[in-house]
């Protein structure tokens, strides 16, 4: 838990642009399924069955109910972990598994031992030292760079080969990490203009050439603690975070070999950044999917600093299309609802069952004030849980995914947003007559077939609920970052026509077909992109964005803006002070300078 909320803490490579506020509330989202697996549970923590012929609650291992029929826990219910461990592990060795890679990259970092080391048994590898040549964070390597400047200067200046009045003046500056390794991906740099990040980049440049290698092994998978329960499903080693990290070292470090005009360097090493955010998208869970559009963003903005600065030949930009469209792999959402997510609720309401906690949940003041009853008459635990429905429970939560896993295959954005409004109206006029049930439990006792059901229902609807608005956030921001990768096949042919003509064209018409096969549909919009030439020669390509409205290319934070003057014509106090306008701007942007002669 320290670990994933760490990261989209003190993560600084998509500010702004709406993917960490989602991994922040999917965090939530598990959060709130761990304290709900904890704390909902019925009679007395005191009470447990005295003997063998207690009567136990009925389960039914089916796809309806458990989804997984297979593998068991020692108590009989279904191991999630250890049936996610089956199902995308399989072919998975130390030897084409990515993951291994990322370990002996970042090494053990700040992890617990024990914990690290299961990681690594059950990667199948032998820890590695706890000392060595690993990955650091830019702010870390300068935060550690400045403790080190404070012991001895002299030893620290000349560790990265500046002198100590150099680098004493730097270490004194205010640094704005974020700004800076932003800049630094979209726009050529040296040495000479960024000596920190570039003494950082000399410090990593081991891991980080491990990485490029690594990026090309087939598989990535992250295995997951069996028997342990939803502790199992929570991956708290924050290894696939770590790509994120080497996604943004890969892409800067590009821009630095684009400013040597190492054009084939450059190309490698953003393709590196983007095969890595399609590994990790292969985790199967939501937070891997978003971690992957976060890392093909980075990539995404440093292929198109690439095109715009790197004066590329016709053929080579042709070489570098071709190379972009073979690793651009889908990275399918639907996977995610299908299997992965839908397993933090199951275990939760696996623990539910369990009954491993003695509190009650607040459902409504009647639902709640009997359960106040059940404990104040010390019922032993197996009486109320034992009353439940549990099979309609669990049943509850399949069918919030299975109409997850619908929405998330529809063609059409506006197709799923209005099947997810379909989705939130009928679970409302569902839970109506569902609590209205359960409000008899304030009446009578669980005796009735329809009461249990309800009641067990009502579980399900509990789990489910916490689960509903952070997906539909993720719907959308999965399609924001689906629209703005669609942009780049449209820079290639723009890059190309430059290349051809001296110039960008006046209008994405020009470019078909000699230079793009169509001009794209907007997923957001009624008709294609938009596109307009600037004034100085650049040019502005963008989506209409969430809001379906043409703002004129206005946004809070565009995917690339290489311009030296932004044009959304809004102070930072401006962008804050929409944040809690649903009608602000929000195209999904990129915006181009006049190109280099």
């Amino acid at each position: 838990m320290t670990m994933r909320s760490d990261c989209v803490r003190r993560n600084v490579v998509d500010r702004g642009g709406g993917t960490f506020c989602v991994l922040a509330g999917a965090g939530a989202f598990t959060i709130a399924v761990s304290i709900l697996a904890g704390s909902v549970a019925f009679g007395d923590e005191t009470e447990k069955p005295s003997d063998a012929n207690t009567p136990r609650p009925r389960l039914t291992l089916s796809r309806e109910v458990t989804f997984f029929t297979e593998p068991l826990a020692a108590d009989g219910l279904v191991d999630y972990a250890a049936a996610l461990n089956a199902r995308y592990g399989k072919g998975v060795t130390p030897e084409n598994n990515a993951a291994v890679v990322l370990v002996n990259a970042v090494g053990r970092r700040d992890a617990d031992y024990e914990k690290f080391a299961s990681l690594c048994k059950r990667l199948g590898i032998e820890p590695v030292p706890e000392h060595g040549q690993y990955f650091v964070r830019f702010d870390r390597f300068v935060f550690d760079l400045g403790e080190r400047y404070d012991r001895d200067p002299d030893a620290a200046a000349k560790r990265i080969g500046l002198k100590r009045d150099v680098l004493g003046e730097l270490l004194k500056k205010p640094i704005d990490f974020s700004e800076t390794l932003e800049r630094c991906q979209q726009i050529p740099w040296t040495g000479s203009d960024e000596p920190l990040l570039d003494a950082w980049l000399k410090h990593i440049e081991t891991p980080l050439d491990q990485c490029v290698s690594g990026s090309e092994r087939p598989q990535f998978y992250v295995p997951l603690e069996s028997g342990a329960g939803i502790d199992g499903l929570l991956r708290p080693d924050g290894i696939s975070f770590s790509v994120l990290s080497i996604a943004q070292a890969l892409t800067v470090r590009a821009m630095r070999h684009c400013a040597e005009s190492r054009l084939e360097a450059s190309w490698n090493d953003i393709l590196a950044a983007r095969r890595w955010a399609h590994r990790v998208a292969e985790g199967g869970m939501v937070i891997d999917h978003m971690l992957g559009m976060a890392a093909r963003r980075q990539a995404s903005a440093a292929a198109i600093g690439l095109l715009v600065y790197g004066n590329a030949s016709r053929d080579q930009i042709e070489r570098m299309a071709r190379g972009w469209r073979e690793a651009s792999a889908d990275m399918p959402l639907v996977e995610c609802f299908e299997t992965t997510e839908r397993t933090f609720s199951l275990e939760a309401m696996n623990a539910v069952f369990r009954g491993t906690q003695a509190a009650y949940p607040e459902f409504s003041p009647s639902v709640s004030s009997k359960l106040r009853a059940l404990r104040s008459h010390r019922y032993p635990r197996w009486v109320t849980t034992a009353a439940i429905d549990w099979d309609a429970a669990f049943r509850s939560i399949n069918v919030v995914h299975d109409e997850l896993e619908r929405i998330s295959r529809l063609a059409t954005r506006r197709a799923r947003l209005r099947a997810l409004e379909e989705m939130n109206e009928r679970a409302d006029r569902r839970g109506r007559p569902i609590n209205a049930a359960a409000m008899l439990l304030s009446i009578t006792t669980l005796e009735f077939p329809a009461q249990r059901k309800a009641v067990g229902q009502l579980l399900g609807t509990i789990v489910a609920s916490q689960l509903r608005p952070v997906m539909n956030s993720v719907i959308t921001v999965d399609q924001q970052r689906n629209t703005e990768y669609g942009l780049v096949p449209v820079i290639f042919g723009l890059t190309r026509y430059r290349a051809a003509r001296g110039e960008y064209p006046k209008s994405l018409d020009q470019l078909v077909p000699a230079f793009l096969e169509a001009v794209p549909a907007d997923d957001f919009g009624d008709g294609p992109l938009k596109y307009k030439r600037r004034d100085d020669g650049g040019f502005e390509l963008y989506s209409v964005g969430v809001n379906g409205r043409d703002d004129g290319g206005a946004t809070a934070q565009p995917l690339v803006d290489t311009t030296s003057i932004a044009d959304a014509e809004e102070s930072d106090d401006d962008v804050m002070a929409q944040e809690d306008d649903p009608e602000k701007p929000d195209d999904l942007v990129i915006r181009v300078g006049a190109p280099r002669k």
